[in-house]
């Protein structure tokens, strides 16, 4: 029996040591713990210290940098409205009402209907163009009373008070009696006539020439030929050439010569003032040259 009770015994006192150590164990483990949550709390206080002193440190710094620049330029709450504030209003809508913000208007114009020129009525002089030459200022061949003259623009015929106003390729402006009057060219030099384009040599170079001579080669007789092959100067027996001045040479005045056989083939009448012949210009010095080198 007393075996029983000690062994009884002895379990209850390992119980109960057992029971201490495990209430001491855990009293320790909640001190830990409770020293590790002091430790925690202390370190959110001193953050949250640092955060509201710094906060209290900007605000003070705002307050005393700012505060006499923001009372100056301030307006205050209660100032009254100023007296032309509806009159601003009005000129933004003005200015705004005045941007062309889809492009600006554009009215289309109605086409003024020009009225058609009155046709110039052909001159009744007595007077026959003959020839037009084109040059550094241009000239007509006129003929009057059976004479042919050469007239530059703004020049007034000698047998008619008219005044040469302008000068055509195929005819002449006449100023007569205040009225402009028209002057074509005569219907058997208009057959034969053909413009010549040259290149210009110089500001004042000649752009075209209308010759009152046949378009084709003149064809001159075999016998005058054979004669010019063998002494060019012998041409001066068939054709004489006086040339015409006017601000320099606008052509020669053609008589024919002791044989007329060149001068008839070329078709020249007596008076004539020859502009071109065999597509040579002679309102160029050179175009003399030139024929002569197409004679033989």
């Amino acid at each position: 029996m007393a075996r029983v009770v000690f062994r009884d015994a002895r379990i209850y006192l390992i119980q109960w040591l057992t029971k201490i150590r495990h209430t001491l164990n855990q009293r320790q483990s909640f001190n830990t713990d409770k020293e590790h949550l002091r430790k925690i709390v202390r370190g959110m206080f001193w953050l949250m210290l640092l955060i509201i002193s710094a906060k209290v440190a900007h605000s003070l710094w705002r307050y005393f940098s700012f505060s006499a620049e923001y009372t100056a330029v301030s307006p205050s709450a209660n100032k009254p409205p100023r007296a032309d504030a509806k009159t601003f209003d009005k000129n933004d809508v003005q200015l705004i009402s005045q941007q062309n913000w889809f492009g600006k208007y554009q009215p289309v114009a109605t086409p003024v209907k020009q009225p058609e020129p009155v046709p110039v009525a052909e001159t009744r002089l007595n007077v026959v163009l003959r020839g037009i030459a084109f040059g550094a200022r241009p000239g007509a061949v006129i003929e009057e009373g059976g004479k042919q003259q050469v007239y530059l623009q703004g020049e007034t015929l000698g047998s008619h008070n008219a005044v040469i106003e302008e000068i055509n390729r195929d005819h002449v402006m006449l100023r007569y009696q205040g009225k402009i009057e028209r002057l074509s060219l005569a219907e058997e030099e208009r057959s034969t006539v053909a413009v010549t384009n040259k290149k210009a040599v110089s500001d004042e170079a000649k752009q075209a020439v209308a010759e009152p001579a046949a378009s084709a080669p003149v064809e001159i007789p075999t016998a005058v030929r054979q004669a010019l092959a063998k002494d060019p100067q012998k041409i001066f027996n068939y054709i004489q050439l006086t040339p015409v001045r006017k601000e320099g040479i606008v052509g020669y005045a053609v008589k024919p010569g002791a044989d007329r056989s060149l001068f008839d083939a070329s078709g020249f009448k007596e008076g004539d003032i020859a502009i071109a012949l065999n597509q040579q210009d002679f309102t160029d010095p050179r175009a003399m040259i030139a024929l002569m080198r197409q004679l033989p």
